[in-house]
């Protein structure tokens, strides 16, 4: 055999083991970390990973199950919304999609981790409707947002997993529901007015009871756990236990990742140790106020009482030496016994009377 190509083959052998090397170390990297191989968070996923068309299916999977209709992703929306930050507790990605009819439609996904995301919604479709407008465009361009909000916080929810929210229009009059013209319905296009105007999806996730019978039970366990079960046959799950496979990450992206998490951990501890904080001075506050009010109270009811007891005072001394006068105007007239039948005074108190004159 020639020397170079023993030589080449030698070369092949030791490339091939570095290579090997390099996947097992990192392998053994995610161990020593006590990570092992996990599937990265669908939040922090939807800023970066999936912003490839190629990743595309995952999302348009989530959408479809929710809409409960088929719809493709025409564009990732490049725009201040989109801009991405380390430390961003909202992130969020906005995206042109074509519904089952055809129609274009801005949603906006986004995870939500403090109490007000309410109006971080009502905040998020506004800024979607203005940004999308081009200076001097018609109203007639305003465009359709869905808001589809994947939420850690639960308070107010009522237990509820998934919620809806649409406008209404209502005749105050009568209650009944105003609808579009046959005319406004071929203007814009619609059936409805809650077609026009911003429709919100909210999966609260803490309230999840980890029981998978439908396709959108199946996202929710997995926007939960982290975990795709492989019974799962939901739209875009399968793309996703591939795609978010954390054995995909380079270094570069492991760390932000970990970097990320570590954030959510700090913001959790933060607002944790807030609503301590505020428990703990709102009952301190309470029982200096309860306090303060008693002693308010204590002396408010000691007066009242004091003052109805020397009133009841008075007039039984006032009685009493009442009684006295007409005694001593009586003792040159009657007998003690009689007397004291009158006044009500006693035979003693007589009798003394009876020594002083």
């Amino acid at each position: 055999m020639p020397k170079n190509a023993k030589n080449g083959k030698l070369s092949q052998d030791v490339n091939s083991v570095q290579v090997t090397t390099k996947k097992a170390q990192k392998e053994k990297g995610y161990k020593d970390k006590g990570m092992g191989r996990f599937l990265v968070s669908f939040d922090w996923a939807i800023k970066r990973m999936l912003r490839s068309k190629a990743n595309f299916p995952v999302i348009e999977g989530l959408l479809t199950v929710i809409l409960n209709e088929k719809v493709t992703i025409i564009e990732i929306i490049e725009g201040e919304s989109n801009q991405e930050r380390v430390d961003d507790k909202y992130n969020r990605v906005d995206v042109a999609i074509k519904d089952s009819k055809g129609k274009i439609i801005i949603v906006e996904i986004q995870s939500c981790k403090d109490k007000h995301f309410v109006k971080r919604l009502a905040y998020g479709t506004s800024k979607v409707i203005t940004e999308r407008m081009e200076r001097g465009s018609k109203y007639e361009k305003v465009a359709k947002v869905i808001s589809i909000a994947i939420l850690f916080y639960a308070a107010g929810t009522k237990g509820a997993d998934c919620i809806y929210g649409s406008n209404e229009f209502i005749n105050l009059r009568t209650g009944d529901k105003i609808e579009l013209t046959a005319k406004q319905k071929r203007h814009y296009n619609v059936e409805s007015l809650k077609e026009v105007f911003p429709e919100y999806y909210l999966l609260v996730v803490e309230n999840f009871n980890n029981v998978a019978k439908t396709s959108l039970d199946e996202w929710l366990y997995f926007l939960k756990n982290e975990k795709i079960e492989d019974t799962f046959t939901a739209p875009g799950l399968k793309e996703a236990k591939e795609i978010l496979d954390s054995s995909k990450l380079d270094d570069v992206e492991y760390k932000e990742y970990c970097n990320y998490q570590d954030y959510c951990r700090r913001l959790v501890g933060m607002q944790e140790a807030a609503y301590d904080d505020g428990m703990y001075r709102g009952l301190k506050d309470g029982m200096k106020k309860g306090i303060e009010k008693g002693i308010e109270k204590g002396i408010e009811k000691g007066i009242e009482k004091g003052i109805e007891k020397g009133i009841e005072k008075g007039i039984e001394k006032g009685r009493g030496e009442r009684n006295q006068e007409i005694a001593e105007k009586l003792l040159d007239v009657l007998d003690n016994e009689t007397i004291a039948k009158k006044t009500g005074l006693s035979i003693e108190d007589i009798e003394k009377l009876r020594e002083v004159k």
